[in-house]
């Protein structure tokens, strides 16, 4: 019997050694924050984290620092990321259906490519951001600071920051 335990203790300590104890991982940021649907994950910090291709369909990211973290292809419909800082972050063809963005810090942000039908933009800062070929329909970005051109973006039914609605009869 002895030597089982401490074969145990043994196998216990080149485990936790190795890193092999801990239950998160690379898209688990905390107990309180598991990255899935209509996960509530306020003020969370994911900067620079890789979460391309994750879907986090209703994902509430309230006040989350995204500051330089990458959504590539990911799914984020109806997230609410009110207040968020998504400084840098790379949204390339995510899909942001209904997503609320409104107070956001979104400088910098790459949104190239990305579905954001009925996004809210109110009042976020979106200076120097990339919306080429994103898809705009029904997108709203009343008062939003620092708008950058919107050129190459496919807008339909979009109201800009200075309350105009391009592309209303799309």
């Amino acid at each position: 019997m002895k030597k089982y335990a401490l074969l145990l203790i043994v196998a216990c300590a080149a485990l936790s050694a190795c890193g092999g104890g801990s239950t998160s991982s690379s898209t688990s940021v905390s107990s309180q924050c598991s990255l899935e649907n209509d996960a509530e994950c306020i003020g969370v910090d994911l900067s620079g984290q890789d979460l391309s291709g994750k879907t986090m369909v209703g994902i509430d990211l309230r006040n989350a620092n995204l500051a330089n973290a990458t959504f590539v292809g990911a799914d984020l419909t109806q997230a609410n990321l009110v207040g968020a800082d998504l400084t840098g972050a790379d949204l390339t063809g995510a899909t942001l259906v209904r997503i609320s963005l409104s107070g956001a810090n979104a400088q910098g942000a790459n949104f190239s490519s990305a579905l954001l039908t009925g996004a809210d933009f109110r009042g976020a800062d979106i200076a120097e951001a990339n919306f080429g070929r994103a898809y705009l329909t029904d997108a709203n970005f009343t008062g939003a600071l620092n708008a950058p051109p919107f050129e190459s973006a496919l807008l339909c039914k979009t109201v800009m920051p200075d309350g105009v609605v391009e592309a209303p009869s799309c």
